[in-house]
């Protein structure tokens, strides 16, 4: 009878330990990472930069049959803007990964949408081919599946914070991102104002005068006040005045830059400096959510730069793009 016993009772002891085995395997199993929003973005914008050699090679490919190889004028011109597109996507990107704040990728995303549509609209003036149709028609998509999850939630309250989860409270809210774009803002503006003499002084407009001569002063200004700035370190709000200063300043630059003529090197330059200003208000205001500044820097595009010396400048187009060889 107890062999018996025995023998009923051993299934029941395999049944308990095979048990036990799933729970503690179950238990060490770790759980299945749910991507964030950052995350998504980061691999859409892969997504994209995977369609952009086919795309390439059939625009040049269309282009020589076209006998229109090497390109040259507009076609010239777009086919850089094809090339800056894939190059600030990748930018974007890295900033991403960084964990730079939703905020300060917002501004850098919409110039990506502009030249996206910028690109369409050339595309459809030089009546392409199928298989650059068929390329541009993936790269596009692959682009609108990383606009969407980057504004998956824009709609909604908290989806900056949401977005920037993965964002230390240490790094943003205590200065360092403001340091940071600062101190690129002080070189570029640095470079800027070499450029600038350069340029004035190749078309024999030196010592400056008129527009060319507030230019340079107002380029002087900006230096001082972004000198000023980050010798306070950027530790509080306190420094609310000097923002909205800069933010003035730059409004005024973008007027004399236009009215000005530099050439598309010089033009270039100015855009990184405007870009890194734009980040040094963006992250004061990440840094000081209750600020009153938060709308001041809610402007007009960037006008392109104006012809030389002698023509009238141009009047700025809507939605008028980065110049085609300009980065972030």
């Amino acid at each position: 009878m107890r062999r018996h016993d025995k023998g009923k009772r051993f299934p029941f002891r395999l049944l308990a330990l095979s048990s036990a085995a799933l729970i503690l395997m179950l238990a060490c199993t770790p759980a299945l990472h749910a991507e964030t929003p950052r995350e998504s973005v980061t691999n859409e914008l892969m997504n994209t930069d995977q369609t952009f050699p086919p795309l390439m090679q059939s625009v040049a490919k269309f282009l020589q049959e076209q006998g229109m190889w090497p390109p040259a004028g507009p076609n010239a011109q777009m086919c850089r803007q094809l090339q800056q597109f894939r190059q600030n996507l990748a930018l974007v990107g890295k900033d991403n990964e960084r964990r730079v704040p939703y905020m300060l990728l917002r501004n850098k995303w919409q110039f990506l949408e502009q030249a996206a549509t910028m690109i369409d609209r050339w595309l459809l003036g030089i009546q392409p081919s199928e298989e650059v149709t068929k390329t541009w028609d993936e790269t596009k998509a692959a682009f609108e599946k990383a606009n969407h999850a980057f504004y998956a939630g824009a709609a909604s309250p908290g989806w900056e914070r949401f977005y920037d989860s993965d964002v230390s409270d240490s790094v943003y809210h205590r200065g360092q991102g403001l340091k940071y774009y600062l101190g690129i803002a002080q070189r570029k503006n640095t470079e800027l104002c070499a450029r600038v003499q350069a340029f004035l002084q190749a078309k024999r407009r030196w010592s400056p005068q008129g527009n060319d001569l507030e230019l340079c002063m107002a380029l002087d200004m900006l230096n001082k006040q972004l000198a000023r700035l980050a010798a306070s370190e950027g530790q509080g709000c306190e420094d609310e005045a000097q923002i909205v200063e800069i933010a003035a300043n730059r409004k005024n630059i973008e007027k004399l830059v236009a009215m000005t003529g530099l050439n598309q090197e010089t033009a270039k330059v100015w855009f990184e400096v405007r870009t890194g200003l734009t980040d040094v208000v963006q992250a004061f205001c990440t840094q000081c959510p209750d600020a009153k500044i938060l709308g001041v820097d809610r402007e007009e595009e960037a006008a392109p730069a104006a012809p030389e010396s002698g023509q009238q400048p141009a009047q700025p187009a809507p939605n008028q793009p980065a110049p085609e060889d300009a980065q972030f």
